[in-house]
């Protein structure tokens, strides 16, 4: 019997993306059975468009972060008994051949099979670079070269799965892992959610990525980082060091950091100087004391 596959894409103020990415899920050599797109409340037209778009059924909700979106998509496909669910943001694209190639490759021991993502302008550059893994299945920390940065040095590698993978940019996901695991944990709002979703996931089935199946995205080495991103990622990333991970302090440590030298770099000195000088709910100490309190939720603006 003949598998049935959702596509569910999350889209909050990116419509030429967006309507780029639904293009490409309409052209696929497999065809889906359903594509649905959960609008977060975007103010530039989204609305509009969606509604002439007949064969999509779209969900308006009010902005709820990626992982209010994503808790949506799933319930919806869970709710509507299909067989999978095909996740992808809005600002990247499949390969016209990509679900083909998932749906071939899942097996009933898979609870998720993932695309690789390129870099939509430099094909053989990822743009999620994948983690080397360590004897525990994390990340590596202690290594001069900790990721795989080019798709042929992959493919020469692992030339059919590699163990990892980057969530919700074309994702096919089983919903019977689904059932078993829940659905995503809104709280985390902004990163992490598909971090947390990717190690429960691994708990009833084989998490992997297919290095045949390509899904498209822009650089985004250079897109400026909104103070509330900065903490939701500074916050999550700490919170999962210690759900999951194996040396957390040093994990985290290594996250402060991180987040220092991309604000740097894609912000400027100034408006870096700024988020770490604020007296008034500064990021950093505002996501490091969530963190280590385990609080998560949506935070005021």
């Amino acid at each position: 019997m003949k598998k049935t596959v959702i596509a569910v894409v999350v889209t909050h103020n990116r419509l030429n993306y967006l309507k780029r990415c639904l293009n490409y899920i309409e052209i696929q050599e497999r065809k889906v059975d359903q594509i649905l797109v959960i609008n977060n409340a975007s103010t530039d037209g989204t609305y509009n468009y969606l509604k002439t778009k007949k064969n999509v059924y779209v969900i308006n909700q009010k902005n709820l972060g990626s992982a209010g979106g994503w808790y949506t998509g799933i319930k919806f496909a869970k709710q509507n008994y299909f067989d999978y669910i095909w996740m992808m943001d809005d600002d990247g694209f499949p390969d016209t051949k990509s679900l083909k190639i998932l749906v071939d490759k899942i097996t009933n021991k898979h609870s998720c099979i993932s695309s690789i993502v390129v870099n939509e302008e430099i094909r053989n550059l990822l743009v999620f670079p994948m983690p080397k893994i360590n004897y525990f299945g994390n990340p590596i920390i202690f290594s001069l070269f900790r990721k795989i940065k080019k798709l042929d040095t992959l493919n020469y590698k692992y030339p059919n799965f590699y163990n990892y993978a980057h969530l919700f940019n074309g994702a096919l996901i089983s919903l019977d892992a689904v059932k078993k695991i829940g659905n995503i944990n809104k709280d985390f709002v902004l990163y992490g959610d598909e971090v947390d979703y990717f190690y429960r996931l691994k708990k009833v089935g084989k998490v992997e990525s297919c290095t045949l199946a390509y899904h498209y995205h822009p650089d985004i080495s250079k897109r400026k980082i909104s103070k509330n991103a900065a903490y939701y990622y500074l916050r999550n990333s700490i919170f999962l060091n210690f759900k999951y991970f194996d040396n957390p302090h040093l994990r985290s440590l290594l996250n402060f950091f991180v987040l220092i030298f991309r604000l740097f770099y894609r912000n400027g000195f100034f408006q870096t100087m700024i988020f770490v000088l604020s007296i008034k709910k500064n990021i950093f100490i505002a996501s490091i004391y969530d963190a280590y309190s385990n609080r998560l939720g949506k935070i005021d603006k």
